[in-house]
């Protein structure tokens, strides 16, 4: 039995070096296969009969020897998409059926580390191999969902504008500039529809450490609400009627007569508060003027008389003239110049109350063969670029011109403002008066002496008026105050009706902004302009030496339409489509997946494995997070095959497979003498 049982044992010798011949064929012809894991081979003994009186020839067998978790060769690529995996871990892939127009996927579920992905003509992840790659969506809000894998898609080519929510500004205001007012910077903002728009930030120096910012849209107008000018650009762009007690502060009317006076009317808004949806009244020369009170003027009590005012003015029904007393709550409608009063009556029930009185002989001090002066106060902050001061002599008889004085924003203080008023007035030879400055005012003197035949001076709407002239101003002005070069506080109370907002916290260390509001057409768009936190020099405005603005850096998060240009995989697994518009989007994440056993999972094709019993459990992970492997990107992994091993175990092979020829040989010749005793 001995014999035979060498015979048998040496013919499994050959099948089991046989066999190891073909792992190594295997590893050989794959050694430039990307991500293949070599098999080696081990032999096992079988084993008949064995003990201490005796021992049978059994024979061997040979099983293969995964080295799934054996990893290979990390090379550089020039692919954006392909992938390996440092340490542990697989991709997860999916085997799909292409047709016409789509792909058909299988429910099973492969691993690889075959990495070398690319986009295929149905924007899928596919390797070489065939196989595409699974991996997390993202919701609409730009998170994981780490809910289930799916194959990643591509099919965002088109990316949607994004409306500017925040533009960051970090940059120097020069300590001791050259010029108040410095040089406007511009900002970009991007509305919902992905147009771009440029705003401009003008700074001017008031005073040490401390500046004023306007923020303007010069490409809007103030009429063209729909066009989306700057919310506070469209609030009463002509006159304010809220500032009516300050807009006016000095009104006047100067008359003279020598036969009669002409009779004054006042009407006045009563005691009472206004009533919405009341209409209030006033008829004047037997012409009536209707304005119908709204909520707003519940509060802004003296824009009833502002509205009643500017219809009587534009009508011409007083003779005379009309204006608004000091503090904006009544009219005064004047009679003509021979002195004869006209009709004013105020509806009752409206809370109008009329007072007819007769005005003594030259109320106003006028005196015949004397030239008449009038002083006019100019008031308000100075600086504003955009300011009207107008002086209106329309009231003379004959009618004089209106003089009107705009501001460029180097005014210092008011006095500039007089002076230069005074000097447009003079540069007017058809002014029937010449002014000067006394006290920081204007002085008026006719330019002819008073006489008993007509009105010389009669002065309508003569207080300086401020109108917003410039359209996109966050109405008008931001103060920012600096303290040795940091920015210390931030004031609104210049505003006005604008939408201009600043922190209400403004310790140090707080974040200093200013919010405001636009509208381009999409609805209101609410920016916020970042500058820092107040009491540093991080980030952000400071005041520190120089002459000019110093500007650091200047961002917005808004974007224009876009359109794909290359998609790429980051480090932490985040596949990326980039845009031509400079934006990149999040489209779906690649998770690596940790099996307990990877040298249990069974070969399939397309470079792939299955998970058998043998290999345990799967868990998916971030790339780095838990033991997981990390990707390295732009690259691939290679074969672990080691060529000159395998050529070494070649060798090997082939001379244990001669040796099992031999020992066949042997026992045949052992038999043939055995058969050959019967002779």
């Amino acid at each position: 039995m001995s014999v035979f049982g060498s015979m048998t044992t040496a013919v499994a010798g050959l099948a089991a070096q046989a066999q190891a011949l073909g792992n190594l064929s295997d590893n050989i012809s794959n050694s430039q296969t990307i991500g293949y894991k070599r098999v080696e081979t081990t032999f096992q003994e079988l084993v008949t009969t064995s003990n201490s009186d005796k021992h049978s020839p059994g024979g061997v067998r040979a099983k293969p020897s995964f080295t799934n978790s054996t990893p290979g060769n990390i090379s550089q690529t020039q692919t954006a998409t392909n992938m390996a995996i440092s340490g542990n871990g697989f991709f997860q892939v999916s085997q799909g059926v292409e047709g016409a127009s789509s792909v058909s996927f299988q429910d099973a579920q492969y691993f690889t580390r075959a990495g070398d992905f690319t986009l295929d003509r149905f924007g899928y992840l596919k390797n070489s191999a065939g196989m595409y790659l699974n991996g997390w969506g993202v919701n609409s809000t730009g998170a994981v969902d780490k809910g289930s894998l799916s194959p990643i898609r591509i099919q965002q080519l088109i990316d949607t504008p994004s409306a500017t929510q925040n533009v960051n500004l970090s940059a120097n205001l020069p300590l001791n500039p050259t010029t108040a007012n410095q040089p406007d910077q511009t900002i970009s903002l991007i509305d919902a529809a992905g147009e771009e728009h440029t705003l401009t930030l003008g700074w001017r120096q008031q005073s040490a450490g401390n500046w004023r910012l306007s923020i303007t849209d010069p490409s809007r107008d103030t009429a063209d609400v729909t066009a989306g000018q700057l919310t506070s650009s469209i609030t009463d762009p002509v006159l304010a009627p809220a500032a009516l007690a300050t807009a006016i502060a000095q009104p006047f009317t100067v008359v003279t007569g020598v036969t009669a006076d002409p009779q004054v009317s006042t009407v006045a808004l009563g005691a009472g508060t206004v009533t919405a949806n009341t209409v209030y009244s006033v008829s004047v020369g037997g012409r009536t003027f209707n304005y119908t009170a709204t909520a707003t003027d519940v509060t802004n009590q003296n824009n009833v008389v502002y509205q009643l005012w500017s219809q009587i003015q534009a009508a011409g029904a007083a003779p005379g003239g009309a204006v608004i007393n000091a503090t904006g709550d009544s009219i005064i409608i004047t009679g003509d110049a021979a002195g004869n009063p006209v009709t004013v009556s105020g509806t009752p029930t409206a809370a109008m109350t009329t007072t007819l009185s007769s005005v003594a002989s030259n109320p106003l001090g006028a005196t015949l063969g004397v030239k008449e002066q009038v002083q006019i106060s100019v008031g308000g902050p100075a600086g504003n670029i955009g300011d009207v001061y107008k002086v209106d002599f329309a009231g003379m008889v004959p009618a004089g011109p209106t003089i009107t004085y705009t501001t460029d924003g180097s005014e210092s203080n008011a006095a500039v403002i007089a002076e230069r008023i005074a000097a447009a007035i003079n540069a007017d030879t058809t002014s029937p008066a010449t002014a000067s400055v006394l006290n920081g005012a204007v002085l008026l003197t006719a330019k002819t002496a008073t006489t008993g035949t007509s009105i010389t001076t009669a002065l309508t709407g003569g207080a300086p008026q401020w109108v917003m002239a410039t359209p996109g101003y966050m109405p008008p002005y931001v103060d920012l105050s600096f303290t040795a070069g940091y920015l210390t506080s931030m004031g609104a109370a210049n505003v006005g009706t604008g939408t201009a907002r600043v922190p209400p916290s403004q310790n140090t260390g707080d974040d200093a902004f200013v919010n405001f509001t636009v509208n381009y057409g999409y609805g209101n768009q609410t920016v916020k302009l970042n500058l820092g936190q107040f009491g540093s020099a991080a980030s952000g405005l400071t005041q520190f030496t120089g002459t000019s603005i110093t500007e650091n850096s200047k961002t917005q998060d808004g974007f224009t339409r876009g359109a794909f240009q290359n998609l790429e995989v980051k480090a932490s697994g985040d596949v990326v489509a980039n845009y031509d518009n400079g934006r990149s989007r999040v489209l779906a994440r690649v998770p690596v997946i940790q099996v307990t056993n990877p040298d249990g999972m069974q070969k399939v094709n397309g470079n792939a494995y299955q998970m058998t019993r043998d290999a345990g459990g799967t868990r998916a992970d971030d790339s780095g997070a838990n033991g997981a492997g990390n990707f390295a990107v732009s690259s691939i992994e290679g074969s672990n095959v080691d060529i000159a091993q395998e050529f070494t175990k070649l060798i090997v092979t082939q001379r244990a497979y001669s040796a099992n020829t031999k020992v066949v040989t042997a026992s045949d010749e052992m038999l043939q003498e055995t058969l050959g005793m019967k002779r």
